[in-house]
């Protein structure tokens, strides 16, 4: 049987976790967004973000085949490698200064990367 501390004390943690969340989401950073391609240590690509700009895509020839990049507004992501296991497919979109989508087997690397400066040092999924 719960009593009156037990919810007090959930209902902090709920209020704590979704405060959490809705800060994690409000994290803009201010200043020129930009994915950034490397193919196998070498920048191959520099592509400058708009939220309002059309849709772009690359083909990445990689170590061992075909990366297929997509960049749609502020975000992007891998549709298609040559990889076995497509690890980096299934990373989905990026969409923050800071995230990478790594194709280890193809040594293609898609990041976001920012001229300014930001809080936070690193975004796990």
């Amino acid at each position: 049987m719960f009593t009156r501390l037990d919810y007090i004390i959930w209902i902090g943690i709920i209020v704590l976790a979704l405060g959490g969340v809705l800060y994690y989401q409000q994290i803009d950073v201010k200043g020129q967004n930009k994915i950034e391609i490397t193919v196998d240590g070498e920048v191959y690509d520099i592509i400058p973000l708009t939220r309002d700009m059309e849709d772009v895509s690359r083909e990445v020839q990689g170590f061992i085949g075909t990366t297929y990049i997509e960049i749609s507004g502020s975000r992007a992501r891998v549709t298609y490698s040559d990889c076995p296991d497509k690890i980096c497919v299934h990373s989905g979109w990026i969409n923050k200064p800071g995230q990478m989508i790594v194709c280890l087997p193809n040594r293609v690397i898609v990041q976001m990367t920012s001229d300014m400066e930001q809080d936070i040092d690193l975004y796990t999924n």
